[in-house]
């Protein structure tokens, strides 16, 4: 009778733990909302992120190209010689191609040479990994495929006469440029001056 009544004690005691660690799922109506919610979350959340970070590579890049052109006017000051930034696509030589993206060289110019000769020992910087499919930085007339600061700091085409242009960057998708009317589209214009000032314009 003893063990009979332990038994049952421990019987009771077992169903009240499993009745009080009783694991209760969610209705399918339940699990559909949350699924519209995160689909919504999703659809908000998203494009946003990819505006975010097409933003990010402009600033990258354009801060870059600024960067580099700023170095390139001081040396020209520095040494007092002409100094040039050409297009490239293996880091020693110009391309002479107008498609900044690829890269470019930045070198001693004292006198004056076609960018197809330049020599090892002239070459001050490379900035040669730059490829990207999510972006094109295209140089206008004006500026083409180089650009030069003489030794006042002014830009200069090599050939002699004031040098000012238009870099275009666009934010681009498989191959096409992303129109202003889609949100994930960011447009800038780099403005090279007469003086050799650089400002960046948001389209």
């Amino acid at each position: 009778m003893k063990d009979s009544f332990h038994y049952r004690g421990y019987s009771i005691l077992m169903k009240k733990i499993r009745k009080k660690n009783k694991q209760f799922g969610f209705s399918l109506i339940e699990v559909m909302v949350v699924l519209v919610i995160a689909g919504i979350m999703m659809t908000v959340a998203v494009p946003s992120l990819q505006k975010m970070v097409a933003k990010n590579r402009a600033v990258a890049v354009l801060n870059t190209f600024v960067a580099a052109n700023s170095y390139a006017r001081s040396q020209a000051i520095k040494e007092n010689i002409l100094v040039t930034l050409c297009t490239t696509t293996d880091g020693q030589s110009c391309s002479g191609s107008n498609n900044w993206q690829t890269g470019w060289i930045i070198f001693r110019n004292p006198n004056r040479v076609p960018t197809s000769a330049v020599l090892p020992a002239d070459i001050l910087k490379v900035y040669s990994d730059l490829t990207d499919t999510g972006y094109t930085l295209i140089g206008q007339p004006g500026i083409g495929s180089t650009i030069s600061y003489n030794n006042a700091g002014f830009p200069q085409l090599i050939g002699g006469g004031f040098q000012a242009g238009t870099i275009e960057y666009r934010a681009v998708e498989n191959g096409t440029t992303i129109p202003l009317s889609n949100p994930r589209s960011v447009q800038r214009d780099i403005v090279l001056s007469r003086t050799g000032r650089m400002r960046v314009i948001h389209l």
